[in-house]
């Protein structure tokens, strides 16, 4: 009996140490792929150690580290909770399990899981409230969901618990970004709101509903991003290419100006209580704006003016009754002028009076036609017209003793409209969705709007004879993470400067664009390097040599060889220099072939115009 206990004992004794042994084998070959970063065997090596022994916490801890790596968050925290639970005095288990959580929050935050990254901070917050980065992750995320309160409430606890000066000062930012909101909610009552507008009319008579207001506001805020075409409005458009409200844009007409709609009143044009929206612009005196009115369901483009190079004008005048009509007048054909007279009504404008003026040399005398009747003005008095003589006036039951007096109205910005209109919308609604208020336009923004405008003008090229944009494409040529435009054209392109040149460079520099016209004449484009910076190379094989010219950013060199004669020439700097033949490998070897653009002789790829405004529309929304 005694033998046989004494051959069972060790008998176990052998398992035990077998088991022991196969533990840590396992635990050993989770180390090692944990090692390689294979976290798929680590988690499978460890888990077998969990198995063997599942009182033990380091087969948990090690397959929680190889999750934990190979992003599996949920079984991280799993096996973490429960090695804390076989070894609750191991206080790095703490910190790994807290770990874990922030991970997995950010995690679903990236992915906009608002719910499940809120959970995992505060079950983070939970296990040490003296740690900052739970505490600012969870008040970050509160406040993106706009709940500002409970943010406040999290990092005053925080601040007094992890004594951070990074969760003070938020604390004490977002104590200021609340108060300011909190004030400008008292304010933004709607008699106040209207008040602190340009408005036309009675105040107190407004019957401007929220909708309404917010439709102004998005309208305004679209213009502001560029989603117009000229001052048509939406899917009306008059000129061809996008524009942004509150930047100067070109109109094409007789001659050309610049013009833009960065200003903005309301004005109870019907008299009815229910105001139109009009923009006009800081670049031009007048006879340059655009009228938005309410149909009851949607703002809808009324009216709108522009000179076309002084040859047609428009006023807004008072009438007796307190409301406006638009006289117009269409551009001279020699003596005759033609125009007509818009009244509004129903957020819409109507033409309701037609009028001709012709100049008779002979009677010195104007005979004005409104409506089928004639009356003959002087000079003098066709002249002291609104207009200086360009409109006539409407018909005598209309006329007031101020002609042009909603000219006088001083505007705001587009920025400060938004605003009028939001509190408006506010005070008549708690429940209106606020109309965000575009921030001011940053350098990147502005010269991707640059771009966009050259690239529009660019695509007109054909109007110059044989001429036309061929490529498009942005590149950052200095390294400076800011793009430059480039340009190459079929035909010769004359740049600004008077150069022609088959391709050109533009960078925004001191809130310009400057154009840098490249070479001419040449067949072949490349793009090169040399000392960190990108080039373009033109090619022009010439009859026993070859024409090479660089053009970066920083400067322009030209090599020429003659094989024949042997000869080799480097021009810069305005002043050319002989080279030997090794001197002017030697230059050449400088420059790095970094890719091929454009070869005119073949047949040219595609312009890659819509890509780059696409990208350069793209850099406007990075950079508002």
């Amino acid at each position: 009996m005694k033998k046989a206990m004494l051959v069972c004992l060790a008998a176990l004794t052998a398992a035990v140490l077998c088991a022991c042994g196969a533990y840590r084998d396992a635990l050993s070959r989770g180390d090692g792929a944990l090692e390689r970063g294979d976290w798929t065997a680590a988690v499978y090596a460890y888990g077998e150690a969990v198995d063997l022994a599942p009182d033990r916490a380091e087969g948990y801890v090690g397959r929680a580290d190889a999750a934990l790596a190979g992003a599996d968050y949920l079984g991280a925290i799993a096996d973490y909770q429960t090695a804390m639970e076989l070894e609750p005095s191991r206080g790095e288990l703490r910190r790994k399990l807290l770990d874990a959580y922030l991970l997995y929050g950010d995690a679903a935050l990236a992915e906009k899981g608002y719910g499940t990254a809120e959970d995992a901070y505060r079950a983070a917050y939970a296990l040490d409230w003296s740690n900052p980065d739970s505490c600012i992750r969870l008040a970050d995320l509160l406040m993106e969901l706009e709940r500002l309160e409970e943010a406040a409430a999290l990092l005053e606890q925080g601040a007094a618990y992890s004594r951070s000066s990074v969760v003070s000062a938020r604390l004490e930012a977002l104590n200021r970004r609340m108060a300011q909101e909190a004030e400008e909610k008292r304010r933004a009552t709607a008699e106040a709101a209207l008040s602190a507008a340009p408005y036309f009319g009675n105040i107190a008579g407004c019957r401007m509903t929220a909708a309404q207001a917010s439709a102004y506001a998005a309208l305004i805020a679209d213009g502001i991003r560029g989603k117009f075409q000229g001052y048509g409005g939406y899917a009306k458009p008059l000129y061809d290419r996008p524009v942004f409200w509150d930047e100067p844009y070109a109109v094409i007409g007789t001659g050309s100006y610049a013009t833009d709609r960065a200003s903005a009143w309301l004005g109870d044009l019907a008299g009815d209580g229910n105001p139109y929206l009009i923009l006009r612009s800081t670049q031009v005196s007048d006879n340059s704006f655009t009228i938005y009115g309410w149909n009851g369901t949607e703002a809808v483009l009324a009216a709108g003016a522009e000179s076309w190079g002084s040859r047609q004008t428009a006023v807004l005048t008072e009438t007796v009754r307190g409301a406006a009509v638009m006289e117009e007048s269409d551009p001279p054909e020699g003596n005759r002028r033609t125009g007509r007279v818009y009244r509004f009504s129903r957020g819409g404008a109507d033409a309701y009076q037609e009028w001709t003026a012709v100049w008779d040399p002979a009677a010195e005398v104007m005979h004005v036609t409104r409506n089928g009747v004639t009356d003959d003005l002087t000079r003098a008095q066709w002249d002291a017209l609104p207009g200086g003589g360009m409109v006539a006036r409407a018909s005598e039951g209309e006329r007031t003793a101020a002609w042009g007096a909603l000219e006088t109205v001083k505007p705001c910005s587009l920025r400060d409209m938004i605003r009028c209109l939001n509190g408006y919308a506010s005070a008549l609604d708690a429940q209106t969705e606020m109309v965000e208020v575009p921030p001011d336009h940053t350098g990147p923004h502005r010269a991707a709007a640059a771009m966009l405008q050259k690239l529009f003008a660019l695509e007109r090229l054909s109007v110059q004879g044989n001429t036309r944009l061929c490529m498009a494409r942005l590149l950052d040529l200095d390294g400076d993470g800011e793009n430059e435009l480039f340009a190459a054209f079929e035909g010769t392109y004359t740049a600004d400067n008077g150069t022609s040149c088959r391709f050109a460079l533009y960078r925004w520099r001191g809130g310009t664009l400057e154009e840098i016209p490249g070479s001419d004449n040449v067949t072949e484009l490349r793009l090169v390097k040399s000392q960190g910076e990108l080039g373009i190379l033109g090619t022009e094989d010439l009859p026993s040599g070859v024409r090479l010219c660089y053009t970066f950013l920083s400067h322009r060199a030209e090599l020429r060889s003659d094989e024949e004669l042997r000869q080799y020439v480097m021009a810069r700097d305005g002043g050319t220099a002989p080279l030997t033949e090794s001197e002017f490998d030697l230059v050449r070897g400088r420059y790095e072939d970094v890719e091929p653009l454009l070869d005119f002789s073949q047949d040219l790829p595609d312009r890659n115009y819509t890509q780059t405004v696409s990208a350069l529309f793209q850099a406007q929304e990075n950079n508002p």
